[in-house]
């Protein structure tokens, strides 16, 4: 089994003051559910917006590779996650074992599937059990010709 340690602990607590930077560590959940609720547009229902999906994208000034390479790594879920802390490989190889910090003793598993050609990498989760992972986040890494917009949209949803 690999233990990692936690997320940003490389930056000591220059992790606390990066600008813009939300955390479970930094913002507890009564401190970041009005941040978020901020964002939200009370006129437009949850499902007229997302449906069954919640699309979120970004723009990554990293190499399109090194940010999949970033990415197939399982652990870094907790870099970039409000809440997703403390990742441990159980003994099936592959899962992987983390705890949901928005919910009291909460543990989700999660399997990455990563794809070096297309750069792709999925994130297959499911919380409290790690048999039938039902939850997927879908990123994607890609270059100045596969989007015009801009030179690496990283988008997962």
């Amino acid at each position: 089994m690999t233990v990692l340690q936690p997320a940003l602990s490389d930056l000591g607590e220059d992790a606390a003051t990066l600008a813009g930077l939300v955390r479970i560590e930094t913002h507890p959940r009564p401190v970041a559910t009005p941040l978020v609720l901020d964002k939200l547009r009370s006129v437009y229902p949850h499902d007229q917006i997302y449906g069954e999906f919640c699309p979120v994208q970004g723009y990554v000034d990293a190499p399109p590779r090194e940010v999949f390479d970033w990415l197939a790594h399982t652990p870094v879920a907790g870099e970039w996650s409000y809440s997703l802390r403390g990742f441990t490989e159980t003994e099936e190889p592959g899962l992987w074992v983390a705890q949901d910090r928005l919910g009291a003793d909460t543990a989700i598993y999660v399997r990455t599937v990563a794809s070096p050609e297309s750069m792709t990498v999925d994130y297959h989760c499911a919380w409290d059990q790690g048999r039938h992972l039902w939850m997927i986040y879908l990123m994607r890494s890609s270059t100045p010709r596969w989007s015009s917009t801009s030179p690496v949209p990283l988008s997962c949803g």
